[in-house]
């Protein structure tokens, strides 16, 4: 999306919305404030760019693929095939972004010692359909390696 350091475009498929959830974790991790305020900035800025169409009720609410703040609009690169200015990926820009949201209203990380007997159960079969989904044939079905905690 971004031809040159220096280009006004902010990329939320691949950058804006992973720093987000990133920002906000690493705070939760480290105590250090850094990390809040630029998660803090970078959820404002969120909330100014959120689609609003009474128009257009599909796209009400979303967050496209690109924003340019100098023009203070949507942002599609011509060289990105099939991805034009009001192209949304819900799966990689919504859900990080309204989930980071959600979790900052909760005042909690994503991943906390709260469920942990939760993922110690729900591993073990993510796990396996990771194997059987993302394995060579050699190792179909096949699940190797530990669970993290789960000792």
């Amino acid at each position: 999306m971004v031809q040159k350091n220096g280009d006004p475009v902010i990329d939320m498929i691949y950058t804006a919305n992973f720093a987000f959830i990133g920002l906000h974790e690493a705070f939760f991790a480290t105590g250090e404030e850094i990390y809040r305020t630029a998660a803090d900035k970078l959820a404002e800025f969120f909330c100014r760019v959120q689609c609003r169409s009474e128009e257009h009720k599909f796209l009400d609410g979303a967050w496209m693929h690109g924003f340019d703040y100098e023009q203070w609009d949507f942002f599609g690169n011509p060289a990105d095939f099939a991805w034009g200015p009001w192209c949304v990926e819900s799966g990689w820009t919504n859900t990080w972004i309204s989930a980071t949201l959600g979790l900052r209203a909760l005042n909690r990380p994503m991943l906390c010692r709260k469920n942990s007997e939760e993922y110690k159960q729900w591993m073990p079969g993510l796990l396996e359909e990771m194997a059987i989904v993302h394995s060579d044939d050699d190792n179909a079905g096949k699940t190797e390696g530990r669970v993290p905690g789960n000792d």
